[in-house]
């Protein structure tokens, strides 16, 4: 699956960006994916009950599977950080600072829940869709991440408060 999904002769324009950029998405054939569910019965018409596909944006590959952008617009949260670094594992509230920032969300989907993919898309989506089994639910991810406006992951516990979806 890797191989089909990974660009060939980057330029070195792309292979700046994948490196001081974190633009990762860059290394695949295209940026967006269609995810699609193997239950969903109404494509190409999206019902309100279950959301039976939806296009999210690549982001990496992970040990697991492949990591997309869940949420497009991300959300504002207050989120708890350690004042010094070398403090790093204390439980001592006095240790942190609690900041608003703007947090990314990604959705990890795992290669077991992956049954069937195409690289073409079709007449609706011209881009690559995956159909997947959603065993976690109503959604296919086995976990969601956070990553701040810097890139640093951002653990689910050190999230204070969510503000607002943008």
């Amino acid at each position: 699956m890797h191989k089909d999904f990974i660009r060939k002769n980057l330029s070195e324009d792309d292979l700046h960006a994948i490196r001081y950029d974190g633009e990762f998405w860059r290394r695949f054939i295209s940026s967006e994916i269609l995810i699609r569910s193997i239950y969903d019965k109404s494509y190409p018409d999206n019902s309100d009950d279950f959301p039976g596909f939806y296009k999210a944006e690549v982001f990496a590959w992970y040990h697991n599977g492949l990591e997309v952008r869940a949420h497009p617009y991300g959300v504002s949260a207050k989120v708890r950080y350690l004042k010094d670094e070398a403090e790093y594992g204390s439980e001592n509230p006095k240790d942190y600072d609690v900041v608003e920032c703007k947090l990314e969300v990604f959705g990890c989907v795992p290669f077991e829940s992956i049954i069937e993919y195409d690289t073409d898309g079709d007449e609706y989506y011209k881009f690559p869709h995956l159909f997947c089994d959603y065993q976690c639910g109503s959604e296919p991810y086995e976990q969601i991440r956070y990553r701040d406006e810097y890139g640093r992951v951002v653990k689910a516990k050190d999230i204070v408060e969510i503000l607002s979806h943008k």
